[in-house]
């Protein structure tokens, strides 16, 4: 009688892991039955048809399905991070281009302060973007390589694989971070140009008025002169 449970026991517990083998296949229907048929073969080896366990039953169940769930959800996980690992390097490339075609825009000292300006400010964005982007993708590494931790926490590449997904997103942050110093950077450097034109400008306006007032007071102290002159000259002319 022992033997046949333990044999009951084992074959019920081995179609559970068919089950879970179906599940990170993505053939999900086919494990809730294995899975279904594990647990029933499990409850009949163990306690027959009475009811009394129905508790252990229920949460053996309960395991079996989180179980299940576990396996979709690293599945899925599995599949974002594949994924997105082959946009990235196009993503990268995409925002590479667009901001050295701002910054190139920023340098041209043929445009307007305003226009160099406007093309920093869109290369702040354009990282922005980019950051937001790639840390997406940083953190569904680190959620999976946690997920995948979690289940087996004595495991020393599992365990690797989680820190190389944190570092990855220290590294992106560092990375980022450098991009916009240089862009903020510049953006005071493009303002500080802009206001020394613009106190140029200014300079130079008060200067051209400060001149032509110079040049007109001597032109009127000239004219004065002049017509003093000429009035001793007709004084002098009168008295002979």
């Amino acid at each position: 009688k022992i033997g046949t449970v333990i044999v009951s026991v084992v074959k019920g517990l081995g179609l559970l892991g068919k089950a879970i083998g179906k599940v990170l296949k993505g053939e999900f229907r086919e494990a809730a039955d294995l899975a279904k048929d594990s647990f029933n073969g499990v409850k009949k080896a163990v306690v027959g048809n009475n009811e009394s366990f129905s508790d252990f039953i229920k949460n053996a169940k309960d395991a079996a399905k989180e179980t299940v769930q576990f396996a979709k959800d690293l599945v899925r996980l599995r599949n974002e991070v594949k994924l997105a690992e082959a946009q990235q390097r196009q993503l990268q490339l995409t925002f590479q281009k667009e901001a050295e075609i701002q910054r190139q825009i920023r340098d041209d000292i043929s445009l307007t302060f305003e226009e160099r300006i406007a093309a920093n400010v869109k290369l702040g964005e354009i990282l922005d973007k980019q950051f937001a982007e790639e840390q997406a993708l940083a953190n569904k590494k680190v959620a999976l390589a946690a997920l995948e931790l979690s289940r087996n926490k004595t495991n020393i590449d599992l365990q690797v694989a989680l820190i190389d997904a944190k570092t990855e997103l220290a590294d992106l942050d560092e990375r980022i971070t450098g991009q916009r110093s240089e862009q903020l950077t510049n953006l005071k450097g493009l303002e500080k140009e802009q206001a020394d034109a613009i106190q140029a400008t200014i300079d130079a306006e008060n200067k051209r008025i400060a001149d032509a007032k110079i040049a007109s007071d001597k032109a009127i102290a000239i004219a004065a002169a002049e017509a003093k002159k000429k009035i001793e000259i007709e004084k002098a002319l009168a008295v002979t």
